[in-house]
């Protein structure tokens, strides 16, 4: 079962009008976005234009949730990656993207960013006809599946740069000792002006930096990489009715205590359910949101649970690969977990009738909340009268790879955007730019 994803997002099928704002001024715009196409054809009328005139075919690579009815999604213009963010208001139906012409398009932390003064693009539209119903929409909460339900404790272990001296980064890049900063010269990680140790990449500080890997003993290194292990557990209440799964990590290498809910929006199997070693087994990809897009590999044996995904390594991207197999690598982490006994826990276990494998091909049902009635997320926005997009069960595995090349667009000469500042050392409170997996 399953749906999606290299296609535009259910918000964003049927046709829309409204207008386009950049740098240079605002412009009506028209898009038309097919529910069985990678494509968006934009139209245009600017100044004194009597009509609209064809400005661009969009081609969609990556959809991302990272919100009810919103994300991210990258498209082809003219051989060049953007990213896009998408908003669809549940109430007014109205939908809202944005894009930038600056450095570095492909990143989808720099939409966030941007300013409409120097290269952000901004279109505000309205439905006029064809969109597709609420049942249909990827980015909402859905019934999360099955072979997930009920309480689970376990290990997540994952690789991370190492050294046996420690003077290397996090992401395994070489610190250049001595190193100068701001007057001091170094010989060793510091905590000037943090409370990690971090070094520079260069022996006079330009703003290249990152934080120190943690020593490990002689042994445990091999190949600048060990292999770390860190506990955890995670819970799916009511069966999974309400689309959420829960985690929690314990403070690890480094990392804080961290416990993160995501809402799972996605899944598909690998086939249906089989036996080995007498136990019930199923296999596939589940996908889940909180402010970025998670794609788990999963596996379910009996009352053990593994998972694999690929860590936060990068942010700007929104989203994670989903992972090709269940092998510790430093682009995946592997989560083991056994299913805590019910009588403990007083959260069932769902029977093996009703895993995700031995469920007829198609979407997961929209999420419940606890009293039994549709989650706010998941009622039906008022858009006009809705054209149902169908998408079509994916292969298995789904093929979530490259899609054809696109019609050549017509797109506006950007004006270069001004050269980036070099790197600030960020204050304490700042957000690391590499950490354990999350």
């Amino acid at each position: 079962t399953g749906a999606i994803t290299d296609s535009p997002p259910a918000e964003m099928v049927g046709t829309w009008e409204g207008t386009e704002t950049h740098y240079a001024g605002t412009c009506a715009l028209r898009l038309e976005v097919g529910a069985d196409s990678a494509r968006l054809t934009s139209y245009v009328k600017c100044g004194n234009d009597t009509d609209f005139s064809q400005y661009s075919v969009d081609l969609v690579t990556e959809v991302a949730c990272t919100g009810d009815y919103s994300g991210f999604y990258h498209a082809d213009i003219m051989g060049k990656s953007y990213c896009h963010s998408f908003v669809l208001d549940p109430i007014s139906g109205n939908l809202t993207t944005k894009w930038h012409l600056g450095p570095r398009s492909d990143e989808c932390s720099r939409v966030e960013e941007a300013s409409l003064a120097i290269d952000l693009v901004v279109n505000s539209l309205a439905p006029t006809g064809g969109q597709a119903s609420v049942e249909s929409m990827l980015c909402q909460p859905r019934q999360v599946p099955g072979e997930f339900a009920g309480q689970w404790a376990g290990q997540e272990r994952f690789s991370k740069p190492c050294s046996e001296t420690g003077r290397v980064t996090t992401t395994g890049e070489a610190c250049a000792f001595p190193f100068t900063f701001d007057g001091v010269t170094y010989t060793n990680c510091t905590t000037a002006q943090d409370v990690r140790p971090w070094c520079s990449l260069t022996s006079e500080f330009l703003g290249f930096w990152g934080y120190c890997a943690d020593p490990v003993p002689a042994g445990e290194c091999v190949d600048g990489q060990a292999v770390v292990e860190c506990q955890m557990s995670m819970v799916v209440r009511d069966s999974g009715k309400d689309g959420m799964l829960v985690s929690n990590f314990d403070a690890c290498h480094g990392a804080a205590a961290l416990s993160i809910t995501e809402t799972v929006f996605d899944a598909v199997t690998e086939g249906e359910c089989f036996e080995k070693d007498g136990q019930p087994v199923s296999t596939g990809l589940l996908k889940a949101y909180s402010d970025r897009e998670f794609c788990y590999r999963f596996e379910r044996h009996g009352s053990i649970l593994r998972m694999a995904y690929s860590p936060t390594f990068f942010s700007n991207r929104k989203h994670h690969i989903c992972p090709e197999d269940m092998e510790i690598s430093p682009t995946t982490a592997v989560v083991e977990m056994a299913l805590l006994p019910p009588i403990s826990t007083g959260l069932p276990d769902v029977k093996t009738g009703g895993w995700l494998c031995n469920q007829p091909p198609g979407p997961l049902p929209l999420a419940i909340t606890g009293d039994t009635s549709p989650s706010p997320t998941a009622m039906a926005p008022l858009l006009p009268p809705a054209v149902v997009a169908e998408r079509p069960p994916p292969a298995v595995p789904p093929p979530w790879g490259p899609a054809p090349s696109p019609v050549p667009p017509m797109v506006p000469a950007p004006l270069p955007a001004p050269a980036p500042l070099p790197a600030l050392l960020p204050s304490p409170a700042s957000p690391p730019p590499s950490q354990p997996p999350r």
